[in-house]
């Protein structure tokens, strides 16, 4: 049985808006916040995954998105097996050489002369020396600034979340407080 994933209410078109005003072709996320809103994958400590939080140095994953819209996730197979993300692609790996062989491939049949990559800056070392093997330093911008524009404005689908969050925390820490006692 496959289990259906659902973005947490991230806004899709307004990635694609922001992809394209500022001239980009698309963009690399690499945080786990990113890659948790874009594609569903549960990175973040509090998504019920905390082997994916904790591996994420040596099997880092990323969501590359097109000014089009097209969506591809790059994740460890163990964090994609019996799952369907709301991406186009699902590209997996083994290990952090796999991961960036696995990058290659796709970054080698992507991007054509001229084309313009945001990145994260906290984006990997050597996924971001990947991407360099094929970008000039020119064509890589970096995309903090509109990606906390974009998780700034909550949509109605990520309040229920937020809540949920937020109940969780305050039941940890009464948890917390009570066994101190």
């Amino acid at each position: 049985m496959t289990n259906q994933i659902v973005l947490p209410g991230v806004d899709k078109q307004r990635i694609i808006e922001q992809v394209q005003a500022t001239g980009l072709d698309g963009i690399l996320l690499s945080s786990a916040e990113n890659v948790y809103y874009a594609s569903g994958l549960p990175t973040l400590p509090g998504s019920d995954n905390p082997i994916l939080f904790a591996l994420k140095n040596q099997l880092p994953a990323f969501v590359y998105l097109d000014a089009n819209g097209q969506t591809t996730l790059f994740c460890w197979i163990g964090a994609a097996m019996n799952f369907t993300f709301p991406v186009d692609d699902v590209r997996n790996f083994f290990n952090q050489e796999s991961a960036l062989d696995e990058l290659a491939d796709f970054l080698r049949a992507t991007l054509k002369p001229g084309t313009r990559l945001g990145l994260e800056s906290s984006c990997p070392f050597v996924v971001a020396r990947k991407v360099q093997e094929f970008l000039t330093n020119e064509a890589i911008t970096l995309i903090d600034e509109q990606l906390l524009s974009l998780r700034l404005c909550k949509t109605t689908g990520s309040l229920p979340a937020i809540q949920l969050y937020k109940a969780s925390e305050a039941s940890r820490e009464y948890e917390r407080k009570r066994t101190e006692s």
